[in-house]
């Protein structure tokens, strides 16, 4: 049927966007994108990018580099409920990436035409990193939340997970964020800006304009192009990486050229580290420190309680960290952690461990290597 559509309904150039509705397992499809891929002319599909990758890799490589893949590789996944791991993610992802497109992941996404009717306005978000001095006694630990890249989760779950929390303001926090979002919903995007605490700052990410492991990207510098237009015009800074269906960190030359193409502020790596942060767990390239996270939930999720299994793998990466004072990234894996839960994971850590925001974080480091590569 998709062979006939895309032989029949004209040349694949003709649609404005992908829609990969997943592998429904009988279950109901992502509707709410429904009225963005009318309105933009897509192509909607589903297949299971385990099971089905030749169909998959099929329909993506039919379109030209750049086109834009809303909905996600799967869906409605009990497992995917239940903890949040995403099954056949990093396969549908990498598929996504070798054909030279990127996703946009919009689950329980609604309403995007009547969003992306808003005309997207420059704004500016907080970020302070210029170089302060770091205590040799201390452990600076900075946490980040994950799955802002996801503009159906931004527009609901985020709000209600965590900006609803009442702990919000209380603890520095680094949020990930899309800057397709500023595009496809520029009030909401204002919303989140304004709503800011203090403590709060935004991430792009992953890994940039669009959900990509950059090592399979064929042509990543116009992927790296379209990414510094769109965080210029979202305000942002710092940009988070996965790589490689997150099996390892993005290699040295794909960091280099994300510096050479964004400047960036930051670059923030990984989910995990499972254990510790990939090693090494800091560097710099060009000047721009690169920070490698440890993940901050339990393993396998729903296993012990997340709480005690993240200050756990924090007070491993501490020890092992070579020097001081050592540094400490966080992935929280929003579905478990949040506000709160990063709260009570600095109570148990102790006087010792100081949490900071990931651009205070960044500015820590360039006090503590004042001679950097």
């Amino acid at each position: 049927a998709y062979d006939w559509a895309l032989a029949h309904l004209g040349p694949p150039r003709r649609f404005g966007l992908l829609a990969w509705l997943g592998y429904r397992g009988g279950r109901a499809g992502q509707h709410g994108i429904r009225d963005l891929v009318v309105a933009r002319r897509g192509f909607a599909f589903e297949a299971d990018p385990k099971q089905e990758w030749q169909l998959a890799t099929r329909i993506l490589d039919s379109f030209p580099y750049g086109t834009p893949v809303f909905g996600y590789p799967f869906f409605d996944e009990s497992i995917y409920h239940d903890y949040g791991v995403p099954v056949n993610e990093p396969l549908g992802v990498g598929e996504i990436s070798r054909s030279g497109k990127f996703l946009i992941p919009s689950t329980n996404s609604t309403n995007l035409t009547v969003h992306s009717w808003f005309r997207a306005q420059p704004v500016h978000t907080r970020w302070e990193d210029q170089p302060r001095p770091a205590d040799p006694r201390k452990t600076y630990v900075a946490f980040l939340i994950s799955d802002g890249d996801n503009i159906g989760y931004v527009e609901g779950s985020l709000r209600t997970r965590h900006f609803d929390d009442p702990a919000r303001g209380s603890i520095p926090m680094g949020i990930s964020i899309s800057p397709w979002l500023q595009v496809y919903a520029p009030q909401m995007y204002g919303y989140y800006v304004h709503a800011l605490s203090p403590n709060d700052v935004l991430v792009s990410g992953p890994s940039g304009a669009g959900y990509v492991y950059p090592t399979e990207d064929p042509d990543l510098d116009r992927y790296l192009q379209t990414t510094r237009r769109l965080i210029r015009l979202a305000g942002l800074h710092s940009v988070w990486i996965l790589d490689n269906g997150y099996a390892t960190s993005p290699p040295a030359v794909t960091v280099e050229r994300y510096v050479e193409a964004l400047r960036p502020a930051a670059i923030f790596a990984d989910y995990g580290g499972y254990f510790v942060p990939n090693p090494p767990s800091v560097s710099f390239q060009g000047g721009v420190p690169v920070v490698h996270a440890m993940w901050g939930d339990a393993i396998p999720p729903g296993g012990e309680d997340p709480v005690a299994a993240t200050v756990r793998r924090v007070r491993l990466a501490a020890e092992t960290f070579p020097g001081r004072p050592a540094f400490v990234l966080v992935a929280l894996n929003t579905w478990t952690m949040g506000y709160s839960q990063a709260k009570a994971v600095m109570q148990r850590l102790g006087p010792s461990y100081e949490v900071v925001r990931p651009d205070h974080f960044a500015g820590l480091l360039k006090g503590a290597y004042p001679i950097r590569p």
